[in-house]
């Protein structure tokens, strides 16, 4: 994949995840910054590169996604549990289905479980000003950290949720 093509990617799935929450002020916040920490990290290491900046996670999961894809979904439960981290890597299978990078579809994926984590924050808090919930954010490491693990591709946005 070139490097425009995947930047277009990064800027398709945020500006499709900004219309979603349009209302969402510190949502927007969050999805911006993902956008511009996906872009940087991209422009600055390589698409290939990029996998292997900050820990050996991104590859080990991407490569696990584009092993789904190539080899279809197997029905050993063993694999499954001990080995894919089914509520991350199962469903950035299907966005990387539909021809989005695996990486950059476990870094939306990642993007997701920090906007619903974000969400249930602000459900639990709903009589808060825009300070409150700024600070609860900040506090339940929704804000700049969260951002910046989705951004890389973490799995910690996703245990964050779960």
């Amino acid at each position: 994949m070139s490097e425009s093509l995947y930047l277009a990617q990064v800027s398709i799935l945020g500006i499709v995840m900004l219309w979603f929450t349009r209302r969402q002020w510190l949502m927007q916040l969050q999805i911006l910054g993902w956008i511009f920490f996906a872009t940087v990290i991209a422009l600055r290491f390589g698409l290939v590169g990029q996998e292997d900046f900050y820990s050996n996670d991104q590859g080990y999961h991407a490569d696990l996604v584009r092993e789904i894809l190539a080899t279809g979904l197997t029905h050993d439960l063993n694999w499954w549990l001990s080995s894919a981290r089914i509520p991350y890597v199962f469903p950035a299978t299907f966005v990387a289905a539909i021809g989005i990078e695996p990486l950059l579809a476990l870094k939306f994926v990642s993007l997701l479980a920090l906007l619903t984590t974000t969400s249930l924050i602000q459900r639990l808090v709903p009589q808060a000003s825009k300070r409150e919930v700024a600070a609860a954010a900040f506090f339940s490491a929704t804000a700049l950290i969260g951002v910046f693990f989705a951004s890389l591709g973490l799995r910690d946005t996703t245990m964050m949720l779960f």
